[in-house]
C-alpha cells in the first residue's frame, strides 16, 4: 500500500506540475478588477490539485477540459467571496488614515499658548502699551472678539480710530515689538512662537 501510495503521489505531482501553465493561462483570460492576479493564481492552483484527486479518466473526458471547468468555478467563487468581503469591510486607501496630526496638534497648542500669553500681556498692559496701541492689537488680532468673528483689517481699524491704514500698521508694529520684548522677558521660546503667529496675521 505504501509503495502504490508513493507511485500515486508522484503521478499526482507530475500531473499538477505539467498543468500549472493552464492555471496561468486561465487567470490571464479572466478579468476580475477586485481580485489580485496572485490570489487568482493561488485559487487556480488549489482547484488544479483538487481536480487531480477527483478526475475520473474512465468517463472519457480529457483532464485539461475537466481542470479548466474546475479552475473557472474556483475563480468565480473567489470573486464572489472577495466582493462580499469588501462590501462589508471596505479597504480602499484613505490618505486621512495615513496622515499623522501630531505636528498640527503641537502647532495648535503652541499657537493657543502664545495667544493666551499675548492676551494676558495686553489685558494687564505688561508691555506698557498706550490706549491706541491696545485698541489696535485687540481689533487686529481679535483678542476681545468672539471666536467666530474674524479680526479687523488694517483699513477697518483705521476707520475705527480715525487714522490711515499705513498709520495703523506703524502703531501695530510698534505695539508688537513691545509685546515681543515682554514675552522674551517671560519666556524666550514662547516669544518666538508668538512672533511667528502674529507675523502671519499682520497683513
Amino acid at each position: 500500500m505504501i509503495h502504490w501510495f508513493r507511485i500515486a503521489d508522484r503521478y499526482r505531482r507530475q500531473i499538477a506540475e505539467t498543468n500549472l501553465a493552464l492555471v496561468l493561462a486561465m487567470a490571464k483570460r479572466v478579468r476580475m478588477g477586485e481580485v489580485e492576479f496572485a490570489d487568482l493564481v493561488s485559487e487556480g492552483n488549489m482547484a488544479l490539485l483538487r481536480s487531480v484527486d477527483k478526475f475520473d479518466c474512465g468517463r472519457g473526458f480529457k483532464f485539461s477540459t475537466y481542470a479548466c471547468r474546475a479552475i473557472l468555478k474556483a475563480f468565480s467563487r473567489h470573486g464572489v467571496k472577495t466582493s462580499k468581503y469588501r462590501q462589508r469591510f471596505p479597504t480602499d486607501f484613505d490618505p486621512a488614515f495615513e496622515k499623522s496630526n501630531h505636528l498640527e496638534t503641537v502647532r495648535a497648542t503652541s499657537e493657543r499658548d502664545s495667544a493666551e500669553e499675548v492676551k494676558h500681556i495686553v489685558d494687564r498692559n505688561v508691555a506698557d502699551l498706550s490706549d491706541v496701541e491696545r485698541t489696535v492689537i485687540n481689533h487686529r488680532f481679535g483678542l476681545d472678539a468672539p471666536t467666530d468673528r474674524p479680526p479687523l483689517t488694517l483699513e477697518q481699524v483705521g476707520h475705527l480710530i480715525g487714522v490711515t491704514k499705513e498709520r495703523v500698521r506703524q502703531i501695530q508694529n510698534k505695539a508688537l515689538e513691545k509685546i515681543r520684548l515682554a514675552l522674551e522677558a517671560a519666556d524666550p521660546d514662547l516669544a518666538r512662537a508668538a512672533a511667528e503667529r502674529v507675523a502671519a496675521g499682520r497683513n
